[in-house]
């Protein structure tokens, strides 16, 4: 049965946009812009390589972590089960290694689309109520 760590109340929900990922410029990034980019620590990253499917691959010559897109897509799954659904991580990595939670991350992403598309269409309303009443 997967443990789950006690959630911070209050605390707004982190989002990365995986669509953001395939804008991105660069092929791979180094340790540090992933950590940045995730507002984690890098010996963060470290650990989760050791304990889940996150696998970077190395610079030929110097052994540096370079991360893929695609690496970055697992960052964001893990970082997610970790700290919003609060997971243990042996039970992330179980996770990860079954199919349920692709599912329910792609769901996830698609109730933030759903969210911003509202919050658009909210600001529009708002302002064309103001200007009829100014009007």
């Amino acid at each position: 049965m997967a443990r789950k760590r006690k959630k911070n109340i209050g605390q707004q929900h982190w989002r990365f946009d995986h669509k953001q990922v395939e804008n991105m410029e660069k092929a791979y990034y180094s340790v540090g812009e992933v950590a940045k980019l995730f507002e984690i620590e890098e010996t963060q990253l470290r650990y989760w390589e050791e304990h889940t499917p996150l696998s970077p691959k190395r610079a030929s010559g110097s052994g540096a972590r370079m991360y893929s897109k695609d690496d970055l897509k697992l960052v964001g799954k893990i970082r997610y089960l970790l700290q919003e659904k609060g997971l243990s991580l042996a039970a992330v990595d179980a996770q990860l290694k079954g199919s349920s939670i692709h599912a329910e991350l792609e769901m996830r992403e698609k109730l933030f689309d759903i969210r911003d598309r509202v919050e658009k269409l909210r600001e529009i309303v708002n302002k064309q109520l103001e200007s009829d009443q100014n009007g």
